[in-house]
């Protein structure tokens, strides 16, 4: 964790917020070389996991439920913004990045002409 700032809580560049999730299973993940099996290990939800383990195709739209549990970290700010997933393990990636844009800044910057 120490090697990636954002995951986990995230990491503030201007008006985004970028969050790499924490694996699932972090040990096994780290010492994973097989990149399906590493993927495994990294994704949280059940129904994912065992749609990797039997080689079958999941719908990148599962990886919406993991925007939303991210975004828990950003409503705090008590602003708007939009999320995305950048990389997912339905996608084929080895772990989950979401990027969120804090929309009331990028309003406000644009108002004060910067």
């Amino acid at each position: 964790m120490k090697k990636t700032p954002e995951m986990g809580v995230g990491q503030r560049r201007g008006n985004s917020v970028y969050i790499t999730k924490i694996p699932y299973n972090p040990t096994r993940y780290l010492h994973e070389t097989d990149a399906r099996m590493k993927r495994y290990y990294a994704c949280h939800c059940p129904l994912v996991r065992e749609g990797i383990l039997a080689g079958q195709s999941i719908s990148p739209d599962f990886c919406h439920c993991g925007l939303g549990y991210a975004s828990h970290f950003i409503a705090g700010l008590n602003q708007k913004f939009r999320g995305e997933v950048l990389e997912s393990v339905v996608k084929g990636d080895t772990r989950c990045r979401f990027v969120f844009h804090l929309l009331d800044e990028m309003d406000n910057e644009g108002k004060h002409g910067k």
